[in-house]
């Protein structure tokens, strides 16, 4: 009878588990990552409103998750970069603007495993003019000779 019942409550668990709904969370600038860090799962939603400028930069911990910035929100951090993760699996970014505070190469960075989606987001400042080049490469585009087209 025990063999029974580990096996009826291991079934109970996968169900629940393959019924699980996606959760829509609501945050500003100074919940957000404790919102990503506690509170949020993969597959979830966070919408974050703020009236003035998120300035810290945001660590994404989960995977999969959707931050939608309703459209005016602006992450513009006063060091580093607005959201500088990995391993964030099918993250998407929307409905924001990100403004890079020219220091420190743009306002999102996403290494490892990461497919960011990214949708109605304005990239602003998203440069770093005191960076020449990277490893011995120059960073600038490819200059053309004058009166040649491509």
């Amino acid at each position: 009878m025990h063999g029974r019942t580990l096996a009826l409550t291991a079934l109970t668990v996968l169900v629940h588990l393959s019924t699980a709904q996606a959760a829509t969370f609501s945050a500003d600038c100074s919940t957000l990552q404790n919102t990503m860090d506690a509170i949020a799962s993969a597959g979830d939603t966070i919408n974050v409103s703020s009236a003035t400028p998120c300035t810290p930069t945001y660590n994404i911990s989960k995977r999969d998750l959707t931050i939608d910035g309703g459209g005016t929100t602006v992450f513009s951090p006063t060091v580093g970069r607005a959201f500088d993760s990995s391993n964030v699996g099918n993250l998407v970014l929307r409905n924001m603007i990100v403004r890079g505070n020219g220091t420190d190469n743009g306002g999102v960075a996403l290494s490892l495993d990461s497919t960011p989606t990214i949708e109605n987001v304005t990239f602003q400042s998203n440069h770093n003019p005191a960076r020449a080049t990277t490893a011995g490469r120059s960073t600038s585009p490819p200059t053309r000779p004058a009166g040649r087209l491509p």
